[in-house]
């Protein structure tokens, strides 16, 4: 039988029975894990190679221009990338060639970070971290509203004139004196 026909002919599962299984928590927790992975696996291991292989390349054209020993090219170009505080090497560009090739590095070196930031920022695990975080707040939210009385928040608005107006957010079910006193601050 030919390939064509026998691949057609196995059987799939229905849809509806694969995204059962993506809903299992098992298989959750294992794609979560596997997100964490891939996490750390970018930031710990293929940054700092981007960054070291750069800092190599761009050293030596930096070294190349000024004339300078490609390990001190590759110091300076480093601790540039890295924003130390304290250089790794004495040596800094003097010619206006080099000047203007520590320049183009600098703008790349800006170029770079601003992609492996939105490449994190990107990544499930961060988007997971943050409804997270999100969840978080709006259970401390309700927590404190129930542990004061509120179920909103005063706000006081001053209109244009001498007039004070105060009201509540959400259902306007609050305590009268906390609005008095915070129509009173203003």
């Amino acid at each position: 039988m030919p390939r064509a026909v026998m691949t057609s002919m196995r059987r799939r599962p229905p849809a509806d029975i694969e995204d059962q299984d993506d809903n299992h928590p098992a298989a959750q927790k294992h794609k979560f894990i596997s997100n964490v992975m891939v996490f750390f696996g970018f930031v710990f291991i293929a940054v700092p190679i981007i960054v070291l292989a750069l800092s190599f390349l761009f050293g030596l054209m930096l070294a190349e221009a000024e004339g300078w020993p490609i390990k001190e090219g590759f110091y300076y170009v480093t601790s540039m990338l890295c924003g130390l505080p304290n250089p790794l090497t004495d040596f800094s560009p003097e010619t206006d060639r080099g000047k203007i090739v520590d320049i183009v590095i600098a703008i790349w070196s800006l170029a770079l970070a601003g992609t492996i930031i939105g490449v994190v920022g990107g990544m499930t695990v961060i988007s997971e971290l943050i409804a997270s975080a999100e969840g978080l707040g709006k259970k401390f939210t309700k927590f404190r509203r129930q542990l004061t009385g509120f179920k909103a928040d005063p706000v006081v608005r001053v209109s244009e004139g001498t007039h004070t107006e105060a009201h509540l957010h959400g259902d306007g079910d609050g305590d009268a004196a906390a609005v008095a006193a915070a129509a009173a601050a203003a």
